[in-house]
């Protein structure tokens, strides 16, 4: 499904944004970002259940999300190791791509996710 998926954003242009992605939960449910219009949203790579470890999110066989994200000519670029964040606005547009070195509950995170809340 994943891979009918991407190849039809390939033939029609390629995705605009985020929100034309479906992903795997780390349940396994397959969940549309789609459904996240409107919203911030934080991607973060992680390495379920391990910590820093290898992750699977480089070269052909990575994820079409994080092909996606790792090939946009502003706030992409390489993940260099698990917890590389994406800041994405309630457009479905990467704003920020932060690396595993900032924290969470950083003022620089803070920052990045409070500039891209929906008004109230």
């Amino acid at each position: 499904m994943l891979v009918t998926v991407t190849l039809s954003l390939l033939l029609a242009g390629g995705p605009s944004s985020v929100h034309d992605f479906r992903v795997k939960t780390i349940d396994g449910n397959e969940v549309s970002l789609s459904q996240y219009q409107g919203k911030a949203l934080l991607i973060v790579n992680t390495a379920s259940e391990c910590g820093y470890t290898p992750h699977p999110v480089k070269g052909p066989k990575a994820d079409p999300l994080y092909r996606y994200l790792t090939s946009l000519p502003e706030n992409g670029g390489e993940v260099t190791w698990n917890f590389n964040k994406f800041v994405v606005d309630p457009k479905g547009r990467v704003v920020a791509h932060l690396d595993s070195g900032v924290e969470p509950t950083s003022a620089e995170m803070r920052k990045r996710i409070e500039g891209v809340l929906p008004s109230k």
